[in-house]
């Protein structure tokens, strides 16, 4: 209401999009009661007014019920029982079959709530709370290291114990192993490291810190710059004499994991006229960036009702699929394909096809603008999974739309995300 209030009035339908709750009768009421009768307020109701038998009235109060349905503050009932009348007064005006599934859903979920007298409460079904990846998933295996066997096993290790720099950025997790080969062959000893942070502004100034790199080369010279995944830096230590072997260290960045992978060649390659190079240590390069984008991409499963989203899609025609789109927001994001993907055969089909329905959207610029808000929202406001990694992400979806669109009311957002994406508390008053 402040916002609204204090907005030019040429912005009074963004600021409506922006905060549906405003297309409540009640809250006007309040506002009034409180505030006492202005032109701003009369000017809502006549937007209220205006709204009523327009082709608008339905976008407007779906967004107003996906507003409600995902609020998680106060009476979970009354937001629901609330959310449900606009649903009934979106559907007497417009003919939508996704209005009767979002009906559905508010009243199975509203009948969840209730307790039924003498009845025992169905078990919750069983759903993966999301949490950072841990850094066991991140590593390689034994499928992507044929030939190699794990040596020392340090995944919940950081491999610097005086590592500064990773607590500055607030890592939050990091380990290595260590695995070896042939004595023969030019991958001998082969250490794999990781270190996950909460964004991928904390794991690039992780990354690009002289003292990491100090750590990361341990001695090694030649550096470069390289394209492995979202930055990379590289040194080597070629053979210089008897008892000396080559080594090839790589320092890179996959959205919000760095790895390190450092391979010395065996003790007897000279005599089996073999050599190390960074040829050998690029593929376990390209095979770690595979890996932890598949894993970074699983955590959105539990975030936004994730899974419930990629099933629905799945079973959803692919005519009418775009629809899912205002109910379940997080299958506009760029990772979830990925995450959709790792769920099986027929996911895998489906995914494809959102990954084109995402490029697709965009082409409808007032509708996506307000998918992109709602998807926005829904991750600063989520409470599961890890708050800095869903503010991140915000992040990076405001930041890129911005450029493209002039409203003010996405650089508000885009501090928004900033300051939680960096662990501060939203700004109030």
């Amino acid at each position: 209401m402040r916002a609204f209030l204090a907005a030019p009035e040429a912005e009074a339908w963004q600021i409506v999009e922006r905060y549906p709750v405003l297309l409540l009768p009640e809250l006007v009421d309040a506002a009034e009661r409180a505030l006492g009768r202005t032109r701003a307020l009369d000017g809502l109701r006549e937007m209220h007014h205006a709204l009523r038998g327009s082709p608008a009235y339905a976008p407007y109060h779906r967004l107003l019920v996906a507003a409600l349905a995902g609020e998680r503050r106060g009476s979970r009932r009354v937001n629901l029982e609330r959310a449900l009348a606009v649903m009934q007064d979106v559907r007497r005006a417009a003919d939508d079959p996704a209005d009767e599934h979002t009906e559905q859903v508010l009243r199975a979920e509203l009948a969840a709530l209730i307790p039924v007298p003498g009845a025992k409460p169905a078990p919750a079904p069983a759903v993966p709370a999301a949490q950072p990846p841990r850094a066991h998933a991140l590593f390689l295996d034994d499928g992507e290291l044929a030939g190699l066997r794990c040596g020392n096993d340090r995944r919940d290790t950081n491999p610097n114990p005086h590592d500064r720099a990773y607590a500055t950025h607030g890592g939050l997790s990091a380990g290595g192993v260590e695995w070896y080969g042939d004595p023969a062959a030019p991958v001998y000893r082969l250490v794999d490291a990781r270190w996950v942070f909460a964004s991928s502004k904390a794991a690039k100034a992780y990354l690009d810190s002289p003292a990491t790199q100090l750590l990361a080369r341990d001695g090694l010279a030649n550096p470069a710059v390289l394209a492995i995944g979202d930055g990379a830096h590289g040194w080597d230590g070629a053979r210089s004499g008897p008892g000396v072997r080559s080594r090839q260290c790589l320092l890179f960045r996959i959205d919000r994991v760095v790895a390190r992978l450092d391979v010395t060649e065996g003790p007897g390659t000279a005599q089996a006229l073999q050599g190390l190079t960074r040829a050998h240590v690029l593929p376990y390069a390209d095979a770690v960036v595979r890996r932890v984008r598949r894993v970074l991409a699983q955590y959105w499963l539990a975030i936004g009702r994730g899974t419930a989203a990629a099933h629905a899609f799945v079973q959803a025609p692919p005519r009418t699929a775009d629809r899912l789109l205002a109910e379940y927001p997080i299958l506009l994001l760029p990772e979830f394909p990925t995450a959709m993907a790792s769920l099986g055969e027929a996911p895998r089909a489906a995914a494809e096809r959102l990954a084109v329905l995402q490029g697709t959207a965009r082409n409808h610029w007032q509708a996506y603008r307000e998918l992109l808000r709602m998807l926005v929202r829904g991750l600063l406001d989520e409470t599961a999974g890890e708050p800095r990694i869903n503010a991140d992400a915000a992040l990076r979806l405001v930041t890129a739309h911005r450029r493209l669109d002039a409203d003010p009311a996405w650089t508000a957002l885009e501090a928004e995300c900033g300051a939680r994406a960096s662990g501060q508390p939203p700004a109030t008053g």
